[in-house]
């Protein structure tokens, strides 16, 4: 019997990352134009550093929102036994099924666009993005299972 899902959850922490990330873009794009404006005025090494800080800003934004989107289509599924679903692993999305006592341990943590389930195992860790109710859900009754 299924005891809870993860799908579908946490669609306004992801769609907030995304407005997040993309307003870091814009500001790295706005330090870029002030750069361009202000280079003949400055020095070239002030000018240097604040190509590389809008540089790293928009490339750690575009990084943040290729993993936000690849953990938008991760779930989980929990059932009194075991747990199923799709998370990722590194930078890969797969369709894991671990019965409970296959999992090691399992850690939540809140990031932007949503908090993410750590499921340690054996064959991996894997990343799935849920809301917080759900998430506490999830290592309650995980941790209750640990007694059983």
């Amino acid at each position: 019997m299924q005891l809870l899902s993860t799908k579908n959850s946490a669609f306004a922490e992801r769609i907030q990352g995304f407005i997040i990330y993309i307003v870091l873009i814009i500001s790295g794009s706005g330090f870029l134009l002030f750069e361009i404006h202000v280079k003949n005025s400055i020095s070239s090494k002030p000018a240097a550093i604040i190509t590389i800080i809008a540089l790293l800003i928009i490339s750690g934004a575009l990084i943040q929102i290729l993993l936000l989107h690849f953990t938008a289509y991760s779930y989980l599924n929990m059932y009194e036994d075991h747990i199923e679903g799709k998370g990722v692993q590194g930078l890969k999305l797969k369709t894991f099924s671990l019965k409970l006592k296959e999992i090691n341990y399992i850690t939540i943590s809140a990031a932007i666009g949503g908090t993410k389930i750590y499921i340690h195992s054996a064959s991996g860790i894997f990343k799935v993005l849920t809301d917080k109710n759900i998430a506490e859900k999830v290592f309650d009754y995980y941790k209750l299972s640990l007694f059983k």
